[in-house]
């Protein structure tokens, strides 16, 4: 009771993020790409040894954290939409608080509480947290874990005695977020280390090495045994698709048609936030400002520039560009966004600071409501309703002529550039979790109408109408359509 009187601000920001975060959270289909791969790799989730699988492959681009977690939900509250993004708002508003905490520590409580505001306008945080991915849990161990270093830090200086269970927690936390994302797990400790190295050597160079090395061994228990079994298990297979294709040709190839030049994550921060971008901009500038009129670098502004700039400067330089990466600043931002209106907007009328404040979390919330699609119907890709369609009517695999478009981004695409999973998902990754079963994709026509001319009576394919007229299929089989949905035909053999 104690702590909800002390803390009655963030509860209700806390709340209120949960309110906008789980409101119509089940009610789209699983959207393509992130979610529809987890939620059909949480299906197919092999125990106890957490393979994973993707329509009846084996499948290392990530770790198991994700699917085990979409999987848990399935078995607790039956496949649908909303168990499979159930957890994600929870990271989400984990993230919020300790970005809160963060902030409280090296600003003031009440610039915590502006930054916790700050996510009901980030737009990619909210639809992250919505949604079934690596990221927001990403976001959730970044920031606990930095915060959790603080700490350490804080007790160094005060001569407190740094137990086992504070190296324990640090190193969970991290492994939460490798074993979500794999090797941008290591973010928090890169930032870390990069904060050490430049600001605080004298925590490094000292007896005091000792605590950092036991946190990376706690971390390497934690999540090497996973990695032993899938290399004794899949051997360079495995390393091909989850080091060298996933990490590194990303950071020195752009992958796939994500290009993007040097202001790609400027413009995106732009049309993500708008005029209110002023907000964290001042309050950085201010916080530099200030330091350099005392003449004195604070150790909070060194920890956050080297956060910021390091995320900034990290995904701007990787070749692969895609827009959700530079989710790992918005912590960085929010706290800047709480120095802006506690110390660059200075206000000492305690009511009209509040009444701002009060203005700012209902508009957050219509923000946030507007996001979860509080006034637009129901979103169904008319692919995934004709999977659901063939689920319950045509035996497997099912056929999947993937459409024009995707065809030619295949065929125009340098080799260089393009993964050994680039052009697995037939462009509709989801349309397997919604059949329930094997699909075939075929990106050559000729294939495609090899293979459904030799299919069983009773075998079904998906096709384009415009694939439909050109293969001829018009007139021979016309009355064999079983569902027609938009642009795209179920037909039986």
């Amino acid at each position: 009771m104690k702590w909800i009187k002390n803390n009655y601000w963030l509860l209700i920001i806390l709340i209120a993020f949960l309110f906008v975060s789980y409101f119509h959270l089940g009610r789209d289909l699983l959207y393509d790409w992130d979610e529809g791969i987890y939620g059909e790799i949480a299906r197919e989730i092999k125990f106890p040894f957490l393979q994973l699988s993707w329509n009846g492959d084996p499948w290392f681009e990530k770790p198991f954290l994700v699917p085990l977690l979409a999987s848990l939900s399935f078995t607790l509250l039956g496949v649908s939409e909303f168990a499979a993004r159930f957890f994600m708002p929870i990271f989400g508003v984990l993230a919020i608080f300790f970005t809160y905490k963060l902030a409280e520590k090296y600003c003031s409580k009440k610039n915590g509480l502006f930054s916790a505001v700050f996510f009901f306008f980030a737009s990619l945080f909210l639809s992250r947290s919505r949604g079934l991915n690596t990221d927001i849990i990403l976001l959730f161990s970044l920031t606990s874990s930095l915060f959790y270093f603080k700490n350490i830090e804080d007790k160094i200086e005060k001569g407190n005695k740094i137990k086992l269970t504070d190296c324990l927690l640090i190193a969970f936390l991290i492994s939460i977020g490798i074993l979500a994302k794999g090797v941008m797990g290591f973010l928090p400790v890169v930032i870390w280390g990069t904060y050490l190295l430049f600001f605080r050597r004298d925590l490094i160079f000292s007896h005091l090495i000792k605590i950092w090395l036991i946190i990376g061994g706690l971390v390497v228990l934690f999540v090497v045994p996973w990695h032993i079994y899938m290399t004794l298990c899949f051997g360079r297979q495995f390393w091909n698709v989850y080091l060298i294709e996933q990490v590194l040709r990303r950071a020195y190839q752009p992958i796939d048609y994500h290009f993007g030049g040097r202001l790609y994550y400027l413009k995106f921060l732009w049309e993500e936030f708008r005029w209110k971008l002023v907000f964290p901009v001042f309050g950085g500038i201010y916080l530099v400002w200030d330091s350099l009129r005392e003449k004195k670098i604070d150790k909070g502004l060194s920890f956050l520039i080297v956060w910021g700039l390091l995320v900034f400067f990290l995904f701007t330089f990787s070749k692969t560009k895609l827009f959700w990466y530079i989710l790992p600043l918005y912590p960085v931002l929010a706290i800047f966004f709480g120095v802006f209106w506690t110390k660059v907007i200075f206000i000492k009328n305690e009511i009209l600071i509040t009444l701002i404040f009060l203005a700012m979390i209902m508009w957050g919330v219509k923000n946030g409501l507007s996001q979860a699609g509080l006034n637009s119907e129901r979103v169904i890709n008319p692919k995934n309703k004709l999977a659901i369609e063939a689920s319950s009517s045509c035996y497997a695999p099912l056929l999947f002529l993937v459409d024009k478009n995707e065809r030619q981004a295949r065929d125009i695409l340098p080799v260089n550039l393009k993964l050994s999973s680039s052009f697995s998902y037939g462009g509709a990754p989801s349309v397997v979790f919604y059949y329930k079963n094997k699909v075939d994709f075929f990106y050559d026509v000729d294939k495609f109408f090899s293979s459904f001319s030799r299919s069983k009576d009773g075998d079904c394919a998906m096709i384009s109408t415009a694939d439909y007229q050109l293969l001829g299929l018009k007139d021979s089989l016309e009355s064999k359509i079983v569902k027609k949905e938009d642009q795209w035909l179920l037909i039986r053999k």
